[in-house]
């Protein structure tokens, strides 16, 4: 084989299973006006790439707005409320979108900025202009009106995923008369779906092809999804699930009926899923060395049924014992129990009289794909605590 022939099958093997893996932004890719709180696809190509994609909101200076999502890469597009971010949203302004691929360690960016403009009047709030003028309709004899049919929203419920929840609503006709088939109306009866008033999802509702008689209901109509953070990413943004999740259904006064909503706290809905762990209070006896760490759980047990402790002087995810004062301790969860105790014994010099300690607590999992998923990691009073100890402390507890 000659020298030619040999450097042109190095080439070959080296060089292109790197080229064949990569990934584009195809839109937004520069020049689109997308207005705050819009929904709009964010879309791209990729080949060779399998997992997960970050999406990320990139400034048009170049430096990182937040991230957006992170889905996985096949999807192809994903379905983005204009401004909402993982951890906050962002004003209007200019911006790219930068993805990255971590398992192929590939990335791309818009080539050029796109704009995010104020954009109109939120659905909310009623529109601007003069007051339309009510028009005067004939009375309908009350035996009429109850023959009509009527939607509401009967559940709100959630449905555990790989990356999180599924948004879950039933909608009821709760009313004295039939649906109209799907064929026979005009337009459907809509849908939007809300995380403490931030809007994740809207559409129309399904409406069956034959007449649905009073008490017909649709369960499990899908309302949107909550992304899950790793542990690690909930504590630089201190990310919480939510306080209440709300439906909305025929704002639009479909069929002549009237609109209908149901609010539900969200947290104890997904705690019916997954669990939670607090902490709550943590002490120090300076003459045993003893630090008492008091834990409260709630929620659904997971199978490893224990809960990791770590204790350090300094701020790190996960436990390092190579450390000054660590420790790292399991706590076996039992059924029914969920206020739990543990003292350990940490070594530091006798002459130190002040000292930091940060203290976390972490809810085992058996998969290691899930081993960063958590119901709320709300670090500011969860189960993340940074404890000031100082010689002789007269309240202990932090």
């Amino acid at each position: 084989m000659n020298k030619i022939a040999f450097v042109i099958l190095v080439f070959l093997a080296v060089f292109l299973p790197v080229a064949a893996q990569h990934i584009t932004v195809t839109a937004p890719n520069g020049g689109e006006d997308w207005a705050l709180g819009s929904t709009q696809n964010i879309t791209w190509t990729y080949s060779g790439a399998n997992g997960s994609v970050r999406i990320n909101l990139v400034n048009a200076g170049g430096g990182l707005a937040g991230t957006i999502a992170t889905v996985p890469v096949a999807d192809g597009r994903y379905s983005w409320t204009v401004g909402s971010l993982v951890s906050g949203s962002a004003p209007a302004g200019g911006y790219r979108i930068g993805l990255y691929v971590a398992n192929a360690d590939i990335d791309d960016r818009s080539d050029a900025p796109f704009t995010i403009s104020a954009g109109s009047t939120p659905p909310d709030s009623p529109p601007s202009g003069p007051t339309p003028k009510k028009l005067d309709r004939p009375e309908i004899p009350l035996a009429k009106l109850l023959q009509f049919p009527r939607l509401e929203v009967s559940k709100i419920d959630l449905a555990p995923n790989q990356e999180g929840f599924g948004i879950v609503f039933n909608y009821k006709n709760v009313g004295g008369g039939a649906l109209p088939k799907a064929a026979e109306g005009r337009e459907k009866p809509n849908y939007r779906v809300l995380i403490d008033g931030k809007e994740t999802a809207s559409g129309s509702l399904f409406i069956p092809a034959f007449s649905a008689p009073p008490g017909w209901e649709q369960k499990g109509y899908f309302g949107g999804w909550i992304v899950l953070p790793g542990l690690f990413q909930a504590e630089e943004s201190l990310w919480h699930i939510g306080q209440t999740i709300t439906v909305h259904i025929n704002e639009n006064k479909a069929l002549g009926m009237e609109r209908h909503s149901l609010s539900r706290p969200l947290k104890p809905i997904a705690l019916r899923y997954l669990c939670d762990a607090l902490i709550n209070g943590v002490s120090l006896d300076w003459q045993t060395r003893e630090l008492t760490v008091s834990l409260r759980h709630e929620g659904q047990l997971q199978p490893l049924r224990q809960l990791n402790v770590t204790c350090h002087n300094t701020d790190v995810y996960g436990f390092d014992p190579n450390l000054d004062y660590s420790f790292f301790e399991r706590v076996a969860l039992k059924e029914g129990q969920n206020h739990y105790t543990i003292s350990k014994k940490i070594s530091f010099p006798a002459h130190i009289r002040s000292m930091t300690l940060y203290v976390k607590a972490y809810v085992a999992h058996t998969a290691p794909s899930a081993a960063a998923k958590a119901v709320e990691t709300d670090y500011r009073n969860n189960f993340w605590k940074q404890c000031q100890f100082t010689y002789p402390d007269p309240n202990p507890v932090r």
